[in-house]
């Protein structure tokens, strides 16, 4: 009896510890902003994250946050800790210096604010929820949204994109892609409006695109 206690107290004690863990933000911008949340940085979707205002931002915290992550225009050059909130709707980090984002656990984000960064690369292939996607004037090389059948817009232009593969897109219904280095554009099938001028493509494919209304 007493080991079957001993065993419970010792689950519960290592429960509470990865629980109480402290998630590790080492850019003082990025935490700032995030403990300023739903006090002096407000807005609407914008809750309080350190509920128990201790200074720190621990994983259930993180786990539990359902507003909006707004951090752009906030000198952030590293988003490290972003992947602890994975239940929040959106994430704003537009207006910084960031070169590399991971947003590969915060899968129920259905828009994603990116803009006017150093990104090289990105890769949504987990966020299937996503609906709007504003990446555009970072240092893109490569963009990858395969399987995101519930995007509607994505706004790519100003980077460095060779390639676009929006064939498995489905629900696209705007993009823009101006101002790259695309040589292949694959589109899906019920594209709406694209703007893709001012490029270097050498090629350009919009078979089976029965929704296209309007082409720049």
């Amino acid at each position: 009896m007493k080991r079957i206690l001993l065993s419970i107290i010792t689950i519960t004690a290592f429960g509470f510890g990865v629980n109480a863990q402290d998630v590790n933000i080492p850019d003082a911008n990025f935490k700032a902003r995030l403990l300023a949340h739903g006090y002096t940085y407000t807005g609407t979707g914008i809750g309080v994250i350190d509920t128990n205002s201790d200074g720190e931002i621990q994983v259930t915290e993180a786990t539990f946050y359902t507003g909006k992550i707004a951090a752009g225009a906030a000198n952030i050059s590293d988003m490290t800790g972003i992947e602890a909130f994975t239940n929040v709707p959106g994430i704003y980090c537009s207006f910084n210096s960031i070169s590399s984002l991971d947003v590969n656990n915060n899968t129920q984000v259905t828009v994603l604010e990116c803009a006017v960064n150093s990104i090289v690369a990105l890769d949504l292939t987990s966020n299937i929820n996503l609906v709007s996607l504003a990446c555009f004037a970072n240092s893109l090389t490569s963009l990858n949204i395969a399987g995101l059948t519930q995007l509607l817009s994505i706004d790519c232009k100003d980077n460095q994109l060779y390639s676009l593969d929006l064939s498995t897109a489905t629900s696209l219904s705007i993009v823009q892609c101006q101002d790259n280095l695309l040589t292949s554009l694959i589109p899906a099938n019920s594209l709406g409006n694209v703007t893709c001028g001012n490029n270097q493509l050498t090629s350009l494919d919009f078979s089976s695109c029965l929704g296209l209304v309007e082409l720049n």
